[in-house]
């Protein structure tokens, strides 16, 4: 979707589903004079194994489609399901994008698929568990430009399972990572140097065409001219026929590509009959061509005997469906019409705009309809659509679109229309386009005239608390908000929906969770319908972030898990509220539980959305959350690339709370690496940020666990005070508790442990520590230990050498113990120094073992982590352990020395 109000504070009104074009999940019929790129199939066929995406990147004209389109058939002659998706503009919608990737699906694979629903569960999990080869084919991806909809994609590309690949054909150099692809292996890429038409390549396409009569000198002449750009081949065809002297028409050739490009579409339009010209230019204002339409803009009756003649010269005219009923114009060459039309009858452009516009209102599609009507001069009816469309369009999200169509409209016409300005406020401000509706709030609220309509002056109060909120401005959002709670009713949809999420934020923040729990409870009792949609969503999602606060890991993992799936179940990511709304807390919560490979796919799925409007806390949260999965996984260049997203992004928006919280998540990497110097650096450079809120009365529920204080005292124990650590750890974790917040207080305690381990107190170490494992077992926290790295690995190592087997009277539960002991690697400390021929096998646990005979039979890491019920996170920490125990470099030397000393 444009934008997604349920990412930031969910919406209140049910939008119906995004209509699939199904026209864009077939792939282009190729020309009839095609080359078989055979040189590229045989490179696309034979790419190494691991390879995620195949991008073919080139200028238009390099024959992209085509190139797709036979690797497609290659892939379908192989056994391999395939599916084809056509992007265009309107899939900067990220909700419309994601849809059409879901319907996309049942071409991979109906089975697991569910035709009634267009998102029965998550894309990334469903791909995730295709085990029949595929490839996806994204074509014309230029058209993308939101950030949302193209770190969707990346993400689709980072979790895909070995037996998928994704190939996209572009224009442009897409920014999904290709440097990390390229590192791992996993990139294939093909430029325009890749594309042109080698000599030979030249002469098959140009033997297809039947009325020319070139020689081979010619063929060498126009090759090198046109250095293989393969449009300008097609053009050349085209348009030689009329030259007798073809030697001279190939040396008056010059210029760049676009020169090249314009003279010979320009000489081609010369050169057509007026009819057909006329018509070209006419219909070049359309983004889709039918007879019907055509016919009424163009003002003739003979639309479909043009198009198929259109067609059959290959005049740029793409078709969209394999009857031949719409087409559209090659994007290069509609362009060139367009602005030919426009200089040259100026009048005529604005003319047919309105036509266009006619027929689309008629034919029940308005928001075309306003694209069209913007044209005008005046804009009026433009007006009168937006005023009957643009609040449904709020209400579903797609505030990309109107903040397009708000900078096409005139301002003054826009300032006698006081409901539609604000509605573009809504969507500036869900844009982050905050200095734009902080202009119209102010508008609004300054200098009040006793005229002015009370309800939109109290549209414009909510407004500003959104404003306030996204801004990250809490102290005055706060009572802001809850005054004005008291005025708006449920029957105010959207206002209302928005300070209740406001409010409860707050109060959460400010540890006032009871009576974040009574507002909601009165939301979700004020309005049935509100019940059943985006407050229900939101409920659960704040309440769920309470119980997590408190220390309820299974009671927040039940709740969201419970409105994850129904959100799934009933394909609400088009719903207010929705998933965007559960999807970060749900996967905070699986962290927190050691599901890493779950919570990586939730959080990855959901992370365009958060990062389109999601409020600071989730934006930061999703980012920390996959910067950590990352760390687990030993991927350190994803790591340091989401944290420096994150930071790049609290620049670019002015939000210093999500920078701090970048280089806080850097600094706790550096501390885990040993890096203490570089740790405190960073450290210091958050803490001068001064935008923590603890002294202000509020505590932001990201920074619940992972704060500046918590760092300074990892840091100081690090370095060797851990007396004064410990003094302060016991007042922090007496606060905690008295605040309710217990899981806080859980992380407080495993410090504190340390702390005393630290100073010589074995005992009172062992003791805290034990308390943490006997909380931590009743809830299932598991992360909590493990995110201190080795500090408490080696607590654990002494705790389960001295109480390993009397967990069980001590209360703490056997799971807790297994997931600790699998992960960590934890064994028993010998009686005695091993010697250097047995210290490998000693050190080794029966779970390393397990995965090291794997190894020895080549199995790959998907596979081991499938025998064994684990995710592939797991396993890639115990290959780094047993490549560490071993001194090895890699699986082959692991499994050399194994052999070696006799342990396979």
């Amino acid at each position: 979707m444009e934008g997604d109000i349920g990412a930031t504070y969910a919406r209140p009104v049910i939008a119906p589903a995004t209509p699939i074009v199904s026209t864009k999940l077939q792939y282009p019929i190729p020309p009839s004079a095609q080359v078989h790129r055979k040189r590229l199939l045989e490179a696309m066929c034979g790419k190494t194994a691991g390879c995620r995406l195949i991008l073919v990147q080139a200028p238009a004209g390099f024959g992209k489609s085509t190139l797709l389109s036979q690797y497609r058939t290659r892939r379908e002659e192989d056994g391999a399901s395939v599916m084809w998706l056509t992007l265009d503009s309107a899939d900067n919608d990220l909700d419309r994008f994601v849809r059409h990737l879901h319907a996309g699906l049942m071409a991979l694979h109906p089975s697991v698929a569910d035709e009634s629903s267009g998102d029965t569960m998550s894309l990334i999990a469903r791909l995730a568990g295709l085990a029949h080869p595929f490839t996806i084919f994204l074509d014309e991806f230029e058209a993308l430009h939101n950030p949302a909809a193209i770190g969707y994609v990346r993400q689709l590309i980072e979790c895909l399972p070995i037996n998928g690949e994704i190939v996209i054909g572009s224009r442009h150099v897409p920014e999904i990572g290709l440097g990390r692809l390229r590192v791992r292996g996993q990139l294939l890429e093909f430029s325009h140097g890749d594309l042109r038409f080698s000599l030979e390549e030249t002469r098959q396409l140009l033997e297809r065409q039947p009325h020319l009569a070139l020689t081979g000198r010619h063929v060498e002449m126009l090759h090198e001219r046109t250095e293989g750009w393969i449009t300008a081949i097609h053009l050349f065809a085209l348009a030689i026929s009329n030259y007798r002297d073809v030697g001279q028409f190939i040396k008056s050739f010059s210029g760049s590509h676009a020169e090249l490009a314009q003279f010979l579409a320009e000489d081609i339009l010369q050169r057509l009959a007026d009819d057909h010209r006329d018509f070209l230019l006419r219909t070049s204002i359309l983004g889709e061509l039918n007879e019907s339409l055509c016919n009424h803009v163009a003002q003739r009756e003979d639309s479909r005997v043009q198009l198929e003649i259109l067609s059959r010269n290959n005049l740029f005219l793409i078709p969209l469906d394999s009857q031949h009923f719409s087409y559209r114009y090659h994007g290069l060459f509609a362009s060139f019409l367009r602005d030919r039309l426009k200089v040259t009858q100026p009048d005529l452009f604005f003319q047919l705009h309105l036509r266009a516009a006619e027929w689309l209102r008629s034919h029940g599609r308005p928001l075309l309809a306003i694209d069209h009507l913007l044209y005008d001069k005046n804009q009026r009816e433009a007006i009168a659509l937006l005023d009957a469309h643009a609040g449904s369009l709020l209400t579903q999200g797609r505030v990309r679109r109107l903040s397009r169509w708000y900078d096409r409209l005139s301002p003054a016409l826009l300032r006698n229309e006081p409901a539609l300005r604000l509605t573009f406020g809504w969507a500036l401000v869900l844009n982050r386009r905050h200095g734009e509706a902080q202009r119209i709030i102010d508008d609004f609220l300054a200098d009040v005239p006793a005229s002015r309509n009370p309800e939109h002056v109290r549209e414009a109060r909510a407004l500003s608390c959104l404003q306030l909120s996204m801004t990250d401005q809490i102290e005055a959002c706060y009572p802001a908000s809850e005054a004005l709670l008291a005025d708006v009713t449920p029957a105010h949809t959207l206002q209302f929906g928005v300070l209740v999420s406001i409010v409860a934020y707050c109060m959460i923040a400010a540890g006032r969770f009871d009576d974040a729990r009574q507002t909601m409870a009165r939301a979700l009792q004020s309005d049935r319908q509100l019940n059943a949609s985006f407050i229900r969503s939101l409920s659960d999602a704040q309440e769920g972030g309470i119980d997590l606060i408190q220390g309820r890991l299974g009671e927040a993992f039940a709740r969201l898990e419970r409105s994850y799936e129904r959100a799934v179940s009933t394909g609400s990511n088009t719903v207010p509220g929705g998933r965007a709304v559960i999807g970060i807390p749900f996967a905070e919560v699986l962290y927190e539980r050691n599901a890493l490979e779950r919570a990586q796919r939730v959080a990855s799925e959901w992370l365009p959305y958060v990062r389109e409007n999601g409020t600071v806390d989730a934006f930061i949260q999703a980012y920390l959350l996959l910067s950590k999965i990352a760390v687990v996984a030993g991927d350190v260049d994803s790591s340091k690339r989401y944290r420096q997203e994150l930071e790049d992004a609290g620049l670019e928006m002015g939000l210093i709370r999500v920078v701090a919280s970048a280089k806080l998540e850097a600094a706790r990497i550096l501390w885990l690496n040993h890096d203490l110097k570089g740790a405190l650096s960073l450290l210091d450079q958050a803490e001068a940020t001064q935008v923590w809120k603890d002294g202000a009365g509020y505590s932001a529920p990201v920074h619940d666990i992972e704060s500046v204080d918590v760092m300074r005292w990892r840091l100081m124990i690090a370095k060797g005070e851990g007396a004064h650590a410990a003094s302060q750890l016991k007042a922090g974790l007496r606060a905690a508790q008295s605040a309710q917040r217990h899981r806080r207080a859980l992380k407080l305690r495993i410090l504190l442990s340390t702390a005393l381990m630290a100073t010589g107190q074995t005992n009172p170490a062992m003791q805290t520590l034990t308390e943490a494992l006997q909380i931590a077992s009743r809830e299932g926290f598991v992360r909590i230990f493990l995110d201190e790295g080795e500090s408490v690995a080696a607590l654990l190592r002494i705790w389960f050498n001295r109480h390993r087997e009397n967990a069980d009277r001590l209360d703490i539960s056997a799971t807790l113990c297994e997931q600790l002991l699998d992960t960590l690697s934890v064994a028993p400390l010998p009686s005695a120094p091993a010697s250097a021929d047995t210290h490998s096998s000693t050190a080794l646990t029966k779970r390393e073992l397990q995965v090291l005979r794997y190894l020895a039979d080549g199995a790959r890491t998907r596979a081991i982590a499938d025998t064994l019920f684990v995710s592939e996170v797991t396993i890639k920490a115990h290959l780094r352990n047993i490549n560490a125990k071993l001194g090895a470099h890699g699986r082959v030397e692991a499994v050399a020395i194994a052999r070696r000393q006799g342990l396979l």
